[in-house]
C-alpha cells in the first residue's frame, strides 16, 4: 500500500501535465506553384456528324429471387 500511493499520485500528476500541455504546432499549408492560362472560345473550321448506336460492352441480365411486392 505504501508503494502504490506514490505511483498512483505520479500517474495522476503526469496525466494532468500531459493534458494541459499545448498541442502540436500548426504548420502552414504547402503551396505548390501552378501554371495558368486564359481560355478563349474559337470558331470551328470543320464539323463532323456520324450516325450510330451506343451499346454497352458487357450486358448482364438481372432478376429478382422473389416475385411480387415487397412490403
Amino acid at each position: 500500500m505504501k508503494n502504490t500511493l506514490p505511483v498512483i499520485f505520479f500517474i495522476a500528476a503526469l496525466t494532468v501535465l500531459v493534458a494541459c500541455s499545448p498541442g502540436p504546432a500548426e504548420t502552414p499549408p504547402v503551396v505548390f506553384p501552378v501554371k495558368s492560362m486564359v481560355v478563349a472560345a474559337e470558331p470551328l473550321d470543320q464539323v463532323s456528324q456520324y450516325a450510330g448506336e451506343v451499346q454497352a460492352r458487357y450486358e448482364i441480365t438481372l432478376a429478382f429471387r422473389v416475385g411480387g411486392k415487397i412490403t
